[in-house]
């Protein structure tokens, strides 16, 4: 799944000092990525007979 939404990723900001796990979270947010991750994955669900 792992191979699936990291493209969908954000790219890492350049020699970011201080960067926490919220900050990094709230980049993926702004830019749509968990919405982009639920479709990709349910898609991928749906297309192996996973999806209840």
């Amino acid at each position: 799944m792992w191979a699936l939404i990291e493209p969908l990723l954000p790219p890492r900001p350049e020699r970011s000092p201080g960067q926490t796990c919220r900050r990094r979270l709230d980049r993926w947010q702004e830019a749509g990525a968990f919405d982009r991750f639920h479709r990709i994955l349910l898609a991928a669900l749906n297309t192996a007979g996973e999806l209840d």
